[in-house]
């Protein structure tokens, strides 16, 4: 089969599916909706080598629809401005990437919140790396918001006996201690600490109003999981060529019989590399792949198939 036929099918059947992707889009960014939002890089073929471009991911939970946009690979402002157009969303999530500021200092109808997940992981790296126990304690209070979140869920409350809970005594108690801890750690007066868990700390700080902007509605979700769920599919690629995602997702896994090899993980892009130690029980690795040689062939056995 020619490459001009195969070209000519994708650019017919695109005007088909033009509509039906200009509908989903604005059923996802329906008035007064509730949006999750994330982006990852893939690698595009442009000019004969690859590049490292964005594909963005909308959900509307309530709606049932997820959109992927690619908006040219870009990852900058003026690629949301355009995603979200003229809509009138009622909110956002999404992480800290500082592109998702424009939604607060310029789209001041959005309410913009940020994902707790997050700001929690980034407490979690600076405890296991750096034994923290001021990470720990505030791991502990987050803790308790997400054992709350739980208990709404099972007890399948409404999104208003949600903001009521959300918003009840028990609720601000851990939130008054959570300020109060961040405040002292970030006073002049405390003594220096790690660079991971300053991060974390200036991170919580920054977002602290988009982080708990989920209490004034039930609707709102604590963190941002499902765009990261819906997305996290088309992360080709991340695994085998970044290794602080590789070493994000192997870390706390001792109790599986995990040992990470970390100083092998920055050294490996793309090879196949076994990146587990020898005394490892369980064995980690990076396999490289070749998705355009796995789509070219299913390609020709299928069409070679209905020829048959």
């Amino acid at each position: 089969l020619s490459r001009m036929s195969l070209t000519n099918w994708l650019e017919k059947g695109s005007t088909h599916f033009c509509g039906l992707i200009a509908y989903l889009k604005n059923s996802c960014l329906e008035k007064d909706s509730i949006v999750n939002c994330d982006e990852t890089w893939c690698r595009v073929k442009r000019e004969g080598c690859y590049k490292k471009k964005y594909i963005w991911c909308l959900v509307n939970k309530l709606s049932k629809v997820v959109v992927y946009c690619y908006e040219d690979g870009s990852r900058g402002r003026d690629a949301l401005k355009h995603i979200l157009g003229d809509s009138q969303v009622k909110a956002l999530q999404s992480d800290g990437y500082n592109v998702y500021m424009y939604l607060d200092d310029h789209m001041v109808d959005i309410e913009h919140l940020c994902c707790m997940a997050h700001a929690r992981a980034k407490f979690k790296y600076a405890f296991e790396q750096g034994n923290d126990k001021d990470a720990a304690f505030i791991l502990e209070l987050i803790g308790e918001l997400y054992r709350l979140e739980r208990g709404y869920e099972e007890g399948k409350l409404s999104p208003e006996q949600i903001r009521l809970c959300r918003n009840n005594l028990k609720t601000k108690e851990i939130i008054i201690k959570l300020r109060s801890k961040l405040d002292a750690l970030l006073s002049e007066h405390h003594p220096p600490r790690g660079e991971l868990m300053e991060k974390a700390l200036n991170y919580m700080n920054t977002f602290w109003t988009q982080l708990f902007a989920y209490l004034n509605d039930g609707s709102y979700s604590i963190d941002n999981s499902i765009a990261e769920r819906f997305i996290r599919p088309l992360a080709g690629g991340i695994g085998e060529n970044d290794p602080t995602t590789r070493e994000l997702v192997c870390q706390g896994l001792e109790f599986m019989g995990i040992r990470f090899d970390f100083q092998l993980n920055k050294q490996v892009h793309g090879e196949d590399t076994l990146l587990s130690t020898p005394d490892s029980k369980v064995k980690v690795a990076v396999i490289a792949t070749n998705e355009e040689l796995v789509i070219a062939s299913d390609t020709f056995r299928l069409t070679k198939k209905r020829s048959e």
